[in-house]
């Protein structure tokens, strides 16, 4: 087993109950066994009755390992009680400008999923410093255990893709196949965030449930309650765990196979995951694919997870994003980036939904292996635009000043070419809808730091096509759009060639405004947009 070559430092701390001393000391010799530099954070403060510290104090010590830039990774020491007490008031800017992997289980749940409510998915469902990694290993089978334990946390840091162990035994409750973010975690901790500002939102994915020390009918009372707030209705696969110490268990089948009936997905059971030894670590919200379509279900992360969820910070501004690296990238060459500007409907802090669109298509095996680049998908924030002007005008004047979201988009331009192989003369950016007025503001703004452009179903102020009349760029519209006017593109594309420009147009008959479904799939689009250099 081995950790990441960039994890050497890890953070040790607790968000909840009170480590085992012993248990805990033995953890921090294992990591360190394995390499690792195991940093235990600072206590000012003793135990409060069950808590490891006074909420105030167990949150400072948390900000303190992040606010440390030499912290690579943060690694619970054990679960209990308190994240829930806390979570509202964590640092929430500071946890995701790091966006470094926070691993841990059973309470430390709680904190993993508002982390995915805030954009947060680099956090990691596996073993705790006590609990886990410091277990009795006592005999030869809870060494194998360990050795197991490790082995998959090692690969879910690594990035591998197949997520369960060769001798993993699921049963498929209902069968099917489906992708969506992996959402690992306790049953009794997703079920008391329900109504509170940090439950995520749970639609389209795939959720994996454990818990322990619970009697059947409140796991059914939790399943019950997932279900009649409408969650349970939203989500693409559902994972069952297992449900140790359960008090009238002869009734635990017969309330899973009851809500496992009820799932728009496949159902399986006897994932090894959280209260158990061994156990499997898992990616918190991650894109995954769940496939119950045989005998012998598999859990893999899915192409579309290639893109890496990242965070950009700049003048007090926070902006999630998603980057797509090509397969390989060979020294000494330069590849082109591709920025993604995705629509009204995909705003937010998820880091997620703005994958929905266009980019699957980047993450293809043919489309990689043919045109390798990279691809930077911006999140703009709920309530904000790429571009401050209304969508339904027949035209409208360019604001003076880019929107804050935009200027990020700028920005990220920029530490990108600082940080990866980006040739610079290949820098083309496409948009959809919000996302299409955002393009082309951004290439009248800077018409010689992009290569092309494609809008999608947006709009721009007429008045200045002079400004890229130079400009490769391919502009798409549906004829019957009622959202977007069709007259913003023709309009724009007509100010184009007036003023000397060459733009290509294609207008989709009996289309509406989802433009960018014919638009992707144009099979000249992407050798010609990758054909394009600034001169």
């Amino acid at each position: 087993m081995k950790f990441p070559e960039n994890i050497k430092n890890i953070g040790i701390t607790s968000l909840s109950g009170i480590p085992n001393k012993e248990r805990l000391a033995i953890g921090c010799e294992r990591l360190k066994a394995l390499g690792l530099n195991p940093i235990q954070a600072t206590v000012q403060a003793p135990p409060q009755r069950y808590l490891a510290a006074p909420d105030e104090e167990r949150i400072r010590q948390f900000h303190e390992l992040l606010a440390n830039q030499d912290m690579d990774a943060i690694i619970m020491a054990c679960g209990g009680y308190g994240s829930s007490r806390i979570v509202n008031s964590l640092n929430w800017e500071l946890i995701r400008s790091r966006n470094i992997p926070i691993v841990g289980y059973s309470d430390v749940s709680g904190l993993h999923l508002a982390a995915l409510k805030h954009g947060c998915r680099n956090h990691v469902h596996g073993p705790m410093v006590s609990a886990g990694i410091g277990a009795k290993l006592d005999t030869p089978e809870r060494k194998a255990a360990y050795e197991k334990t490790m082995q998959s946390l090692c690969n879910v840091l690594n990035g591998e893709k197949n997520l369960l162990p060769p001798d993993a035994k699921l049963t498929v409750m209902k069968p099917g196949k489906a992708t969506g973010p992996l959402v690992p975690t306790n049953l009794s901790l997703l079920h008391d965030l329900i109504g509170t500002p940090s439950m995520p939102d749970l639609s389209g994915a795939i959720l994996a449930i454990e818990d322990v020390n619970e009697p059947a009918y409140k796991i059914d009372r939790y399943l019950t309650k997932l279900k009649v707030s409408g969650h349970l209705g939203r989500i693409r696969g559902l994972i069952y765990g297992a449900f140790t110490d359960t008090v009238d268990e002869e009734y635990l089948p017969d309330v899973l196979a009851e809500f496992a009936a009820q799932i728009n997905g496949p159902v399986v059971s006897g994932l090894e995951f959280g209260h158990v030894f061994p156990t499997l670590s898992l990616p918190v919200g991650k894109e995954v694919t769940l496939d119950a379509s045989t005998d012998t279900p598999t859990l893999s992360l899915a192409p579309i997870s290639d893109y890496e969820s990242c965070i950009y910070q700049a003048k007090g501004f926070t902006l999630g994003y998603r980057f797509l690296s090509p397969k390989t990238i060979e020294a000494d060459k330069k590849y082109p980036l591709v920025v993604f500007l995705h629509g009204a409907g995909e705003r937010g802090m998820d880091n997620h939904v703005q994958l929905v669109h266009v980019l699957p298509k980047f993450v293809q095996d043919d489309i990689r292996e043919q045109f390798p680049c990279f691809v930077a998908a911006p999140q703009c924030p709920e309530g904000q635009q790429w571009v401050n002007t209304p969508w339904g005008l027949k035209q409208h004047d360019m604001p003076q000043t880019m929107s804050d979201s935009l200027a990020a988009v700028s920005g990220l331009i920029d530490d990108l070419l600082l940080d990866y192989p980006i040739d610079a003369s290949r820098i083309y950016v496409m948009g959809i809808s919000m996302g299409g007025y955002g393009t082309w503001d951004l290439v009248m703004r800077f018409p010689k730091r992009f290569a092309a452009a494609v809008p999608i179903c947006g709009g721009a102020d007429i008045k200045q096509a002079a400004l890229i009349k130079d400009l490769p760029i391919w502009a798409f519209h549906g004829d019957s759009d009622t959202a977007v006017p069709t007259y913003r593109s023709q309009s724009m594309v007509a100010a184009l060639k007036e003023a000397g420009g060459d733009p290509k147009y294609t207008e989709f008959p009996n289309c509406g405004h989802n433009a960018w479904g014919p638009a992707i799939e144009t099979p000249e689009l992407l050798p010609w947009l990758f054909s394009q250099r600034l001169k």
